[in-house]
């Protein structure tokens, strides 16, 4: 086994995914330089992403940690994962288990790799963070590998398996990545939230991202965010609403519920309720969402929301500063005309000046002197070519 004292990587994703491929044992398996060409090339197209992303304003938080891969995954128009590398993920493929099979801790489950060009590689192995252990290294195919799903496993959801194979080149290729779904045979006795019992309120936008934990018989917990048997949702989405992930975002000033159940196929499902009550908005915006619909590349298009001092007592409201992401900016009277009144109002002007074509997500935020925490819309808009 080579011992590696120093690869001089220049790129900070590189840099990241470095102690992993260390962990992992594939420079070992596939020799510093192919490591290094390929954590060259991983990260050019996660510049390329991060710069496409923050033109989209595309801020989507992050739940799926046991995704985070050598191989970063995009998706396909199927909702499939896909190797970030066009052209070599199509030389090798992994026919088995099928993407988004469900395993269970302490199972062993076997891992076929197959490849559609090439039947004779120099290496050959499977990457993932279900285990520390890289399997045994192959160089035909088709190849199988034994990963055992570990017994104490502390995080149920998803979790991406990846083949890499070193050719006779010397080239280094990663295959599509699939997903299986590590879940408990058993069902749990019950769910907690980590941080809240109650959820509090005080901006329109105000969002809560929640951790839940399965607590099971045995004694055991497991985070299951990411379990495919979670799910959430609002006794009133006019107060508050949930996405899929167990993102809260406060809506109108109320009180509701989110309810968070794990889903049992032979029984009843085990739930949590955990109450949230929104609190009258200091500021109010009208209208509370803004949707540009489709604008033609390069072209913009502008829309126009009235900010409010909504507040019972407070005649001195400041709006310290307006915020916009993606391909959205704003001009305003708000800050010039601070503090407002009781009842005042002020204007904002939004546009939407789309430099490529798909959906353009964004939002507008708003601090002001009444709360700590600001108040945030969603904006929506479509460039066409």
């Amino acid at each position: 086994m080579k011992i590696i004292r120093y690869i001089e990587l220049k790129s900070n994703y590189a840099d990241r995914l470095l102690p992993k491929l260390l962990a992992y044992g594939l420079i070992a398996v596939f020799g510093a330089n192919a490591i290094a060409q390929s954590l060259g090339d991983l990260a050019r197209e996660e510049r390329q992403k991060k710069a496409s992303a923050e033109r989209s304003g595309s801020t989507k938080r992050k739940t799926l940690s046991n995704l985070d891969d050598a191989q970063p995954p995009a998706t396909t128009t199927n909702g499939q994962t896909r190797n970030a590398n066009p052209g070599t993920h199509q030389r090798l493929q992994i026919d088995s288990p099928a993407d988004g099979a469900i395993v269970h801790p302490g199972e062993i489950i076997t891992v076929r790799v197959t490849s559609r060009t090439d039947r004779n590689w120099s290496a050959l192995t499977v990457l993932t963070k279900l285990s520390d252990a890289v399997p045994a290294e192959a160089h035909s195919v088709p190849a199988e590998f034994s990963i055992t799903i570990p017994s104490n496993i502390d995080t149920s959801g998803r979790y991406a398996l990846t083949a890499f194979g070193k050719t006779a080149a010397g080239e280094l290729v990663g295959s599509d990545s699939i997903n299986v779904n590590v879940e408990r045979s058993d069902m749990p006795v019950s769910l907690s939230e980590v941080n809240f019992s109650h959820l509090f309120a005080e901006a329109p936008g105000q969002t809560y991202n929640l951790l839940i934990l399965a607590h099971f018989a045995d004694g055991k917990m497991l985070d299951v965010r990411e379990s495919g048997r979670l799910t959430f949702r609002s006794t009133d989405t006019k107060i508050a609403s949930v996405d899929a992930t167990g993102a809260v975002r406060a809506e109108a000033p109320g009180t509701a519920s989110i309810v968070v159940s794990y889903g049992n196929q032979h029984g009843p499902d085990v739930s949590l309720t955990i109450p949230i009550t929104v609190e009258r908005f200091e500021v109010t915006i009208s209208p509370s969402s803004l949707d540009f619909g489709e604008v033609q590349v390069g072209r913009n298009a502008s829309l126009s929301l009235k900010v409010a001092n909504n507040s019972k007592s407070d005649s001195q409201l400041g709006i310290k500063a307006i915020t916009t992401t993606g391909f959205y900016s704003a001009t305003d009277n708000c800050i010039s005309s601070s503090p407002l009144a009781l009842d005042a109002t002020c204007e904002i002007t939004v546009t939407f000046k789309p430099a490529a074509p798909g959906q353009s997500p964004g939002t507008l935020s708003i601090d002001s002197s009444s709360s700590g925490v600001p108040s945030v819309i969603l904006m929506s808009g479509i460039g066409v070519k």
